[in-house]
């Protein structure tokens, strides 16, 4: 009995640690990038040590993927579950589908600390790549494209493979202008120019969205 409750806590105490490794290390290389990171930088700032990294991850390459990865496997399952239950609503229109989208996609960055700071860790990774390459592919843009595909076909069942990528990477791109505008909003970097609210931005990109599907589903019968 005594052993099945230390294996319990055992377990548990893992998942602490290695979460408070991801975490501090998301923000260390968010901060300073991957080159100037090292191992011991953030095992300090976690209160770990290096035998624990190594344990749960090898190396510092190994690091830093499963940060990317953590974050990207969540950005996903939110982006799954919004436009799952969308989906799943009576009679979905394709404006439920893209407000669906759009919530899902701005969701994970709502929390200013996490959304900026993987906003941050995207840059320093586009500055300086180390991840594999198909990563963004697999963890990413497979599942969406595939959501996407499950989504639009409800509505229109004859938009093909090449439509849907087009339609998922227009909406993604107007969606990332939207974050990063009201990002910039925040922070005073329009000199106190008047610009919309998020949600009239967001009901903007969908209203746009919408009338450029339709012209493709009408090119497509």
């Amino acid at each position: 009995m005594n052993d099945s409750k230390n294996l319990k806590n055992s377990s548990k105490d893992d998942h602490t640690v290695k979460e408070r490794i991801l975490d501090t290390a998301e923000e260390v290389f968010a901060e300073n990038g991957y080159d100037a990171t090292t191992v011991r930088q953030v095992t300090t700032y976690a209160n770990s040590n290096l035998a624990a990294v190594n344990y749960y991850f090898g190396s510092k390459e190994n690091l830093y993927i499963e940060v990317f990865r953590r974050r990207l496997i969540q950005i996903t399952k939110i982006r799954q579950e919004l436009v799952q239950n969308a989906i799943s609503s009576a009679n979905p229109d394709l404006e439920q589908i893209l407000q669906a989208f759009a919530k899902a996609y701005l969701q994970p960055f709502k929390d200013p600390k996490i959304g900026q700071r993987f906003m941050k860790l995207i840059a320093k990774e586009m500055a300086n790549p180390r991840l594999p390459k198909s990563m963004f592919v697999k963890v990413l843009l497979q599942p969406t494209l595939a959501l996407m595909a499950k989504a639009l076909r409800k509505i229109e069942p004859k938009l093909n493979d090449q439509d849907i990528f087009l339609i998922t990477f227009s909406l993604t791109g107007q969606l990332l202008h939207v974050h990063r505008t009201s990002e910039l909003q925040k922070s005073g970097g329009f000199n106190g120019l008047q610009l919309p609210t998020i949600d009239e931005m967001i009901n903007h990109t969908v209203k746009f969205s919408m009338a450029g599907i339709n012209q493709i589903i009408k090119g497509s019968k």
